[in-house]
Formats: structure tokens, sequence, C-alpha cells
């Protein structure tokens, strides 16, 4: 709000003050950089539990860490600077960087987070409610995950096509309310989740549908005067009869 009644209410048609950044600027996207850190380490400590590994904690932090000094180190580059062009000139490969670092990071959260939830699916029928919630947390992970990405890959777009234009801070907004949302969503799906895990027990669980051919009676069997042979499928291979096969066990 502060920006907003700052560049269209008190300097409407000041061009002098659209084309350079404020405290403002400044305080707004640092303030949302640090939201991104907060959301980013607690899905670090959930991958942690899961997981168990450290490299992948310690990687994931570094990763939060340099990509929020980036953005906050942009945000007061682009105070300092006398107006919005020379700071995307001067400064596009530090905003580029900490893009990618977004891209990156928000990726491999989200990738390592569905590959170790989907190890520990079991394929059997002993733990359905437990797969059943393992599935939603695969669809929420990659939902979330892939928003967030696509969000940060069309900034990234924007630099490259628009390197003078302020097209990447509509993106950038949006990133930070992604981030946030995400973050609550979690919070507020576990009673969801529990409701889910409860209602499996009384779900009716589906067999896996097989091809199941049973053998005709032995009265059959009898009826026939010669050994002969059964058509397997009609598809032009045999196999023999169990009488034809315990008739030749017997044989002398």
């Amino acid at each position: 709000m502060w920006l907003v009644d700052y560049y269209l209410v008190a300097n409407y048609a000041n061009e002098v003050a659209l084309q350079s950044a404020t405290w403002f600027t400044t305080v707004t996207y640092s303030t949302g950089f640090i939201i991104d850190l907060v959301v980013y380490f607690y899905f670090t400590w959930r991958i942690w539990n899961f997981t168990g590994k450290l490299w992948v904690v310690f990687f994931m932090i570094l990763v939060a860490l340099a990509r929020t000094t980036d953005g906050i180190a942009a945000s007061i580059l682009s105070m300092l600077s006398s107006t919005w062009a020379t700071y995307l000139e001067r400064d596009r490969g530090l905003i580029l960087a900490g893009i990618a670092l977004f891209v990156f990071g928000d990726t491999f959260s989200a990738s390592i987070t569905a590959w170790h939830l989907h190890k520990s699916r079991d394929g059997t029928l002993r733990l359905h409610r437990t797969n059943l919630l393992i599935g939603r947390f695969i669809i929420f992970v990659i939902a979330t995950g892939g928003i967030s990405v696509l969000v940060n890959t069309l900034a990234f777009v924007f630099v490259l096509i628009q390197p003078v234009s302020l097209a990447l801070t509509g993106p950038m907004f949006v990133q930070t309310r992604l981030y946030s949302n995400s973050l609550l969503a979690s919070l507020n799906l576990r009673n969801a989740h529990t409701q889910a895990y409860e209602n499996a027990l009384h779900e009716p669980v589906e067999l896996p549908s097989r091809s199941i051919v049973f053998a005709p009676p032995p009265c059959e069997w009898l009826n026939h005067e010669e050994v002969g042979s059964l058509s397997d499928g009609g598809n032009g291979t045999s196999k023999r009869s169990w009488y034809t096969a315990l008739e030749s066990v017997n044989a002398p």
C-alpha cells in the first residue's frame, strides 16, 4: 500500500519520482525476501524430518541464504541508483543470479520431497491409508513447487527480453504471496489430512484386477476320446491338459 500511495497518489504524473526507487521499495522487497527465507527454512525442516540427510539440509540452507542475500543486496542497490533504468542495466547480472537461485531452490526442494515421499510408499495393500496420505502430500508438493517455479521463471524471462523494464516486479510480488500461502496451506491442511486418513479406514479397497482362468471340471476331460490340447486364449499356442499330464505320469 505504501508503494501504491507513493507512486500513484502522492507523486502522480511525477516522472522523476516514478523513474527512481525509494526506501519504500527496498523495505518492501527485503521484507518479501525474509518471508521467503522463513518459509524455505520451514520446508527444509520438514524435509529433514522424513529424510534425515544432513547434506540435503545444509545444501538447502546455503541456497536459501544465498538467494536471500542476493535479493536484499539488489534491493539496496536499487535505492542507491539514480533511476530504475540505471539500476537494471548495471545490476542485471545480480538480478538474474538471484532469480536463478529461486528457480533452482524451489525445483530442488520440490523434487527431493516428492522423490523421498514416493520411495516411502508401500506397493502392497497393508498400508492403504498411509499410501493415501503420501499421495496427497506428493500432489501438494508438486503443485506448490511448480507454481512458484513458474512465476520465478516468468520473472527471469522478463529480465532477459525486457532488460530495462519493471515487468519483473509483478512476478516478484506474486512470489512472496505464493510462499506465504504455501506455508499457511501446509499448516491448515493438517486437519484435512487427518480426516482423510480416518475416512480411508472405511473405504473399500480395490483388489488389483488379474486375468483368472478356471480349469474345466474333470468330467469334461474324460469325455475326450483322444488326448487333446486346449487352445490358450485363441493365440495358436496350446497347453497339455491336466488329465493328459496325469495319464502320462501314471503310464508304465
